[in-house]
């Protein structure tokens, strides 16, 4: 199945309370009522297909899987990320920020990654930031994201950030899993809203402009 990013949060009230409890990739995972994912490269959207193909129990697969991606020239990925050995990743860390100089971490899952990637340009290629990407949301990768973390010894700021309202996308449920790591955790998004966008191209644009500047402000 796939689906838009506005449903987001609703698909994710659908998964059962073992999405709360197991983390991907274990024996467990056979309890888990779906698996939602949300990837932002050919590769990744190659692998979770053959991944769910291959495994031997058969539970539902929601793919958010934006349009936008299909037109992106920066959304592709080499022959050889699909070659023999290679494998789906819940969680892709940052490949261009620097550990020990990253003293924020931007928690995202989707396109709008690739937003980021364009501003951290604008911004000299800033180093102090890392964008980690959470390809996979139900269920929780715990393990592969507290390992990611842990890169960032000197990180001062974890920040969930999304295009979606705050009472919208994953936020919500995602929070449940970082406190259980034990991860402090902010958001960086649009506020609440009663519907799932504002109706107002400036207001909408004002809001995406808000969002880029609280990302990259200095600490």
């Amino acid at each position: 199945m796939t689906t838009q990013l506005n449903s987001t949060k609703r698909f994710l009230q659908f998964v059962n309370s073992r999405a709360y409890e197991t983390a991907a990739d274990t024996p467990e995972l056979e309890s888990i009522n779906l698996s939602i994912v949300n990837v932002t490269t050919p590769a990744q959207y190659f692998h979770v297909l053959r991944r769910q193909q291959l495994r031997d129990f058969r539970k539902p697969l929601v793919l958010f899987a934006p349009k936008t991606l299909l037109r992106l020239a920066q959304a592709t990925s080499s022959l050889d990320d699909m070659a023999p050995g290679t494998t789906f990743h819940s969680v892709l860390g940052d490949s261009v920020a620097q550990p020990s100089a990253v003293r924020r971490v931007l928690l995202v899952s989707g396109k709008l990654y690739y937003d980021l990637v364009a501003q951290r340009a604008q911004q000299q290629h800033r180093h102090d930031t890392a964008i980690v990407r959470v390809e996979e949301l139900a269920p929780f990768p715990a393990d592969a994201l507290k390992a990611e973390l842990a890169k960032y010894a000197n990180a001062m700021d974890v920040v969930w950030i999304q295009e979606e309202p705050a009472n919208q996308g994953a936020w919500a449920y995602a929070k449940v899993h970082l406190d259980k790591l034990g991860v402090p955790t902010r958001y960086i998004g649009r506020p609440s809203l009663p519907a799932t966008a504002q109706g107002m191209g400036k207001a909408n644009a004002k809001e995406a402009q808000e969002v880029m500047r609280q990302a990259w402000e200095l600490l």
